[in-house]
Order: structure tokens, then C-alpha cells, then sequence
């Protein structure tokens, strides 16, 4: 299946930064309910999370706001809410 890689990285960057997931908890849930396996969510994050990337001096996608990262997660954006806090 091909997946939306800015899609994927919304959803691992919530996961992580929103919900409190640690990556590898991250990677075991976009496995199991998306379907992105490991190699993919950690490419992604080489590209989209500075914390992975050291040529990027500022911050990437993980600068955004939630509702910003909730709307580039597009098609998972239910499911990944689901996880989050209330408040």
C-alpha cells in the first residue's frame, strides 16, 4: 500500500509530542493500525522531525500546532485523535 508521507508524520510527530508515545511506541501503533511499517515512520522522521535531522538548525514539522498536525494528518486524523489527552 502507499501512504502519504506527510500523512505518516503528523501522525508519528502527534503520537509522540501530543500524546507522549515514545517513538518505539509510535512506530508499534502506526504498524498496527495504519500499516507504515517501521523503515517508513523512521524515514519520515529523518525528514520532518528535526530532533532526527542534524542539517535542519530549526525546528520542522514538529513546530507546528496540533490542529495543524491534525489537519496534514488527513485520512488517520480520526484514529490518531482517538489517543490524544483530553482536555
Amino acid at each position: 500500500k502507499k501512504y502519504n508521507d506527510t500523512e505518516i508524520a503528523a501522525v508519528d510527530i502527534i503520537l509522540r509530542y501530543h500524546a507522549d508515545f515514545s517513538s518505539e511506541e509510535a512506530n508499534i501503533w502506526i504498524e498496527k493500525r495504519i500499516g507504515a511499517d517501521r523503515r517508513l515512520v523512521q524515514r519520515n522522521r529523518l525528514e520532518h522531525d528535526s530532533k532526527y535531522n542534524s542539517s535542519y538548525a530549526s525546528e520542522l514539522m514538529e513546530s507546528l500546532s496540533l490542529d495543524d498536525l491534525l489537519h496534514l494528518s488527513g485520512s488517520m486524523r480520526e484514529k490518531v485523535a482517538e489517543v490524544l489527552p483530553h482536555t
